[in-house]
């Protein structure tokens, strides 16, 4: 009886059609083929991914960014536009930074402060906020956190719409956030806040002002950096061509001398 059952098992499962619709991969026959075991291992390959069902790997995000950067010649690190203020005021906007937390996301100025020279960090930093107001045309508050040391709060006029705040009785947080607070009521100018603290964003977006994070602020600053170097490198190429004797002389002039130039070349 027992017998019977499994010729019977066996027979149904024969009448069964295969569910793997695959066929399946060639044997390597060693014996009993013209083709040596590596073309046969090749064959055995190129059906594998011939009959694979997986999808095919496509680019990933982050290089399809890379490849679109490489094509529209930007640098990484770039950003766009900044938007337009709140109000539309002519007075120039005003600008909160909070100074240590800037330091702490730009590595150039991190490794001062890791080296225990706060001075030359702070001095580099104020360096590039007066090339950066200078550049955009904005009031900038460079507010580092003196919490703590038992002195008095002290405002600096280091330059031109550059005040440097060095903070006594209150952190730097809560002395940005209130002067933030100050400026949004008036409403007679744009207000940004450049830090990386959450509170302090989210804060600063809640009053009316335009927030942008620590890193953002660097990369902002690197840009009117270029933009400098742009405008100087500009200068100096006008300067020389007007030393040059052609860039003096009228067009009527300037093609005679060319023709002149030509005829004596060919001769």
């Amino acid at each position: 009886m027992r017998s019977n059952k499994r010729r019977k098992s066996r027979a149904h499962s024969l009448q069964q059609p295969s569910q793997s619709s695959q066929p399946p991969a060639p044997r390597i026959n060693v014996d009993n083929s013209t083709l040596s075991l590596r073309e046969q291992l090749q064959l055995a390959r190129a059906n594998m991914h011939s009959s694979s069902t997986t999808k095919p790997l496509t680019r990933t995000k982050f290089r399809r960014r890379k490849h679109q950067v490489a094509r529209s010649g930007k640098r990484p690190g770039d950003v766009t536009d900044l938007p337009d203020g709140k109000y539309e005021i002519e007075q120039e906007p005003i600008l909160f930074i909070d100074a240590y937390n800037v330091i702490g996301a730009w590595p150039r100025l991190r490794k001062w402060r890791d080296k225990s020279d706060m001075e030359t960090a702070r001095r580099l930093l104020i360096d590039d906020v007066v090339e950066y107001s200078h550049v955009r045309g904005w009031e900038c508050v460079v507010v580092f956190d003196a919490q703590g040391t038992g002195e008095d709060t002290k405002v600096e006029q280091t330059a031109q719409h550059i005040q440097v705040v060095f903070t006594g009785g209150e952190s730097a947080d809560s002395y940005i956030e209130r002067c933030v607070f100050e400026v949004c009521e008036s409403g007679q100018r744009q207000v940004w806040a450049a830090t990386s603290d959450v509170a302090q964003l989210n804060f600063s977006k809640g009053k009316g002002a335009h927030v942008m994070t620590s890193t953002l602020f660097i990369q902002e600053i690197k840009r009117a950096r270029r933009e400098t170097r742009d405008k100087l490198a500009r200068k100096d190429e006008g300067s020389v061509r007007g030393k040059m004797l052609m860039s003096t002389v009228s067009e009527e002039t300037r093609h005679k001398l060319y023709e002149l130039r030509d005829k004596l070349e060919s001769t």
